[in-house]
């Protein structure tokens, strides 16, 4: 395991928490940045705080700092009605150009200016129960609520440390009056996306970041169909030393979210995983309603988006996209297509997707099997969130990942309750719909990591003047 405990406080394994939602960069040539969410199991996606881990000499060096970025509560009032949330936090990631990097053989202004990002929303808990409402007594509830915030940091003179720059600020953009998004009085909110922005050319002074808008939606947490992709670009103030959002491309239909952009040259794409729709469907999509959906440009600030779905790849998880250091675009994550259980979480793969191509999927590599490689979860294992961390050099590149159960800190009744509701039925023979959290799944639940092999060595996504 990557990351086993936070040990900070409120944050323990002890007090029923364990990280989950990982993410990471490189802050100088020997400073190594992880960021992830805790998380805890007292209903569906129980996110809680943002942590940061300052590490030494590689992603799996020493650890130097564990601090918050952004702490949770359960008695958050954000819409002022004498309620008592839980302010969740999750999606964290950055970015910005490490201490030292050279851009065309110099160093750079904008270098250890760095932006921490994560989302923030409201759930509402049940004060006898203790237990998060998937339906609130708000149904508007998540949408109001979701923001999006950033934050600037440096790595410190000691290198033992980050110092933060800012205060923790909402992202929106100048100039929209009252509304989120000035014409479109639908748009409430933005919720982060959870795979980092890219440059957007090489002097790294403008960079690209896809997240998702919100309406008010339906009566379901978080509903997905009220949601759509919303391009962003963030610029270097070389005047206040500090990143803005200034600049917005169109807003996709709605039902398209947790989107993530990849750039190779010129060439920008962007992925997006699609809710289901009630529109009939070709027969190339087969029996699955969700599918991803891509779109490809070199002008990301255009009048409109024209995602394509790619019916070979369907989709009901979260995955993710990045440029590896060998220039080609790839897809992280589950396939039930492929998925010899038929999980959409279980295994996960390295997919290499071809823009030239209808965004086919040419090379394929499995990178965890959590049934024949089962760390010691009661089945079904999920693996998810899975993220490339940049490239340090040569034919070994890291990734990390989230592994768990699907066991809940369900109380007795609350366990009959939800039989009734979901049903006794298996996902398949021997693997139930849900499940009483175990010790022992519990044990192994948390961040996990693995190494990517490439056949020839492959630069670093940063160089640095020689020692």
């Amino acid at each position: 395991m990557f990351i086993g405990e936070c040990p900070l406080p409120g944050e323990t394994r002890a007090e029923g928490v364990y990280p989950g939602h990982p993410n990471g960069m490189q802050l100088s040539r020997d400073r190594f940045l992880i960021f992830y969410a805790t998380r805890a199991h007292r209903g569906v996606d129980d996110d809680l705080s943002g942590i940061y881990q300052l590490r030494a000499d590689s992603w799996d060096g020493a650890v130097l700092k564990e601090g918050f970025v952004a702490r949770t509560q359960d008695d958050w009032d954000p819409l002022n009605e004498g309620a008592r949330h839980v302010k969740q936090h999750g999606h964290p990631s950055g970015f910005g150009v490490p201490k030292g990097a050279l851009i065309d053989g110099h160093r750079v202004p904008h270098e250890n200016i760095f932006v921490a990002m994560w989302r923030e929303v409201a759930r509402a808990r049940n004060p006898e129960t203790g237990w998060l409402e998937e339906v609130s007594v708000r149904p508007d509830l998540w949408e109001l609520t979701s923001a999006a915030r950033w934050r600037h940091f440096r790595l410190n003179d000691a290198g033992d440390d980050i110092e933060w720059l800012t205060e923790v600020e909402t992202m929106r953009l100048p100039g929209q009056g009252t509304q989120f998004l000035k014409g479109r009085p639908d748009v409430v909110g933005m919720i982060k996306g959870f795979v980092p922005a890219v440059p957007l050319d090489d002097s790294c002074t403008a960079w690209i970041d896809l997240n998702s808008a919100c309406k008010v939606g339906g009566a379901n947490v978080g509903s997905s169909k009220s949601r759509g992709v919303l391009p962003g670009i963030y610029r270097f103030n070389s005047k206040t030393s500090r990143y803005e959002w200034n600049e917005v491309g169109p807003l996709s239909e709605w039902g398209l979210y947790e989107a993530a952009v990849a750039r190779r040259g010129k060439q920008i794409v962007y992925m997006a995983r699609a809710s289901g729709t009630a529109q009939p469907l070709p027969p190339e999509a087969g029996k699955y309603r969700n599918h991803v959906h891509y779109h490809t440009t070199e002008t990301p600030i255009e009048p409109e988006l024209n995602f394509i779905p790619a019916f070979d790849q369907p989709s009901s998880g979260p995955r993710s996209f990045f440029t590896g250091p060998d220039g080609r675009f790839w897809k992280l994550g589950g396939s039930v297509a492929q998925s010899p259980y038929g999980e959409e979480r279980n295994p996960i793969y390295m997919e290499e997707i071809l823009p030239e191509e209808g965004f086919r999927v040419g090379e394929r590599h499995l990178i965890l099997d959590g049934e024949a490689d089962n760390p010691g979860i009661p089945l079904p294992v999920w693996i998810d969130f899975p993220k490339l961390l940049p490239h340090t050099g040569g034919t070994e590149q890291w990734m990390i990942f989230r592994v768990r159960g699907i066991g809940l800190s369900y109380s007795p009744e609350m366990y009959e309750t939800d039989l009734q509701q979901i049903g006794r039925g298996e996902r398949r023979p021997g693997v139930p719909f849900i499940r009483m959290l175990t010790e022992e799944e519990f044990r192994h639940t948390g961040i996990y990591a693995a190494k990517v092999h490439y056949r020839e060595p492959q630069s670093a996504a940063w160089s640095f003047a020689s020692l």
